[in-house]
């Protein structure tokens, strides 16, 4: 039997690294309507930005082909920021901005080193 690890993550951390997510087919499909997105962005916005932010609880699992995580619980959640960054990058005017955005969606094409675009999260 596989062991079990958990930790503390900052989602910061987890969306700036070169994680890659998958939704496994045994979830349910994408199914936040505008009401709970409209309540996760309130209550980002209502946070202390002075103190850490509970986003709830997270789990992935790693695939042991590859350097996919497998989203257990919290799909919901991350498939949610991933069209909230989305958007925000189709709004910005900052370059800079608008391309840090992009990457927490899409991995950057990598021509000299062989990297292909690829999606952050697929559902």
């Amino acid at each position: 039997m596989e062991n079990l690890e958990g930790s503390k993550k900052i989602i910061k951390d987890i969306l700036n690294r070169e994680y890659f997510f998958k939704v496994p087919e045994y979830q349910r499909p994408f199914s936040w309507d505008s009401e709970n997105f409209e309540d996760l962005i309130f209550d980002l916005l209502d946070a202390d930005h002075n103190q850490e932010y509970f986003l709830g609880t997270i789990v992935l699992h790693r695939r042991e082909s590859d350097d996919i995580y497998d989203i257990v619980d919290g799909q919901q959640r991350m498939t949610t920021l991933m069209i909230l960054f989305a958007c925000l990058r189709d709004l910005i005017k900052d370059s800079d901005f608008k391309t840090e955005l992009h990457n927490k969606i899409k991995q950057a094409e990598n021509k000299v080193d062989g990297i292909p675009e690829k999606i952050r999260i697929e559902v």
